[in-house]
This record gives C-alpha cells, sequence and structure tokens, in this order.
C-alpha cells in the first residue's frame, strides 16, 4: 500500500542520510512496522519499491550518478544509431530499445525491477546490444570514408 511504500522510503532516507555516499552496500535491509492480515509485524527487508530510492540506499550517490549516466549514453547511442543507421532492423531495435527504456526509467519510480533479480541482466544485455550496434556502425562509416 502507499502508507508501507512511504514508510519504507523514510526508513531508507535515514539509512540514505547516514552513507549518502557509498550507500550501505548491496545487501542492506531495511526494518520498519507494517500491517499484515490485521496484526503489526516488524518486517526486515532488502526491497524497496523504488528504484533511485534502492540505489542511493545501496550504492550512494555515487552508483545513482552511474546509473544515471550509463542510462542516458544507453539512450544516447540508440537515439543516434536511430537518426543514422541504414539498418531497417538496426532502427527497429533502437526504437523498441528507447521505448521500453524510458517506460522502465519513469516505471522505476514506484518499482525497483530494473535493479532487482534477474532483470539487471537483461537491461545489461540491452545496454551492451545497443553499444555493439553502435560500434558496428562506427565501423561501417569509417570502411566508407576511406
Amino acid at each position: 500500500s502507499l502508507s508501507h511504500r512511504l514508510l519504507s522510503y523514510a526508513v531508507a532516507a535515514d539509512q540514505i542520510l547516514a552513507h549518502p555516499v557509498v550507500g550501505n552496500g548491496h545487501g542492506a535491509t531495511i526494518t520498519y512496522p507494517m500491517l499484515i492480515y490485521g496484526r503489526m509485524n516488524i518486517v526486515t527487508t532488502s526491497h524497496i519499491d523504488s528504484l533511485y530510492i534502492v540505489l542511493l540506499h545501496r550504492l550512494g550517490r555515487i552508483g545513482l550518478l552511474l546509473f544515471a549516466w550509463l542510462a542516458v549514453r544507453a539512450l544516447w547511442r540508440a537515439y543516434r544509431l536511430f537518426q543514422t543507421s541504414d539498418s531497417t532492423a538496426t532502427r527497429t531495435f533502437c526504437a523498441g530499445f528507447i521505448a521500453a527504456a524510458i517506460n522502465s526509467l519513469v516505471t522505476a519510480l514506484g518499482d525497483a525491477v530494473m535493479f532487482v533479480g534477474r532483470f539487471v541482466f537483461i537491461y545489461a544485455i540491452l545496454f551492451a546490444l545497443i553499444a555493439v550496434l553502435d560500434r558496428e556502425e562506427q565501423g561501417k562509416k569509417a570502411c566508407h570514408q576511406a
């Protein structure tokens, strides 16, 4: 519920303020009271429903800035490829990547799926594919100019 999310954000914020630069580590947890089936319980969890709060909590400002740099760089490369590639397949892949990445980055305000579990590997592969396609496209252009 919204109240549980806000409470978890507040608890995480206290821990973020304690270690703002490098964070609390990848295994960091938060503990807070939660009403479950009509009974008050104390919950300890590593799950926080916001990618950006998770990044700040676990990896600090450095981790958040590195993630932002990586995301912006991947989006910029995909956009540039979409604009310049002669390949319909590459342009289609880039358009899909841009739409999915923007959707995921907005959704990440209230969900940490980009960073938690197996999904992180899917995003890593997609980001790497954009880098490989960009490098191949640059190689083709260099051959044509020579």
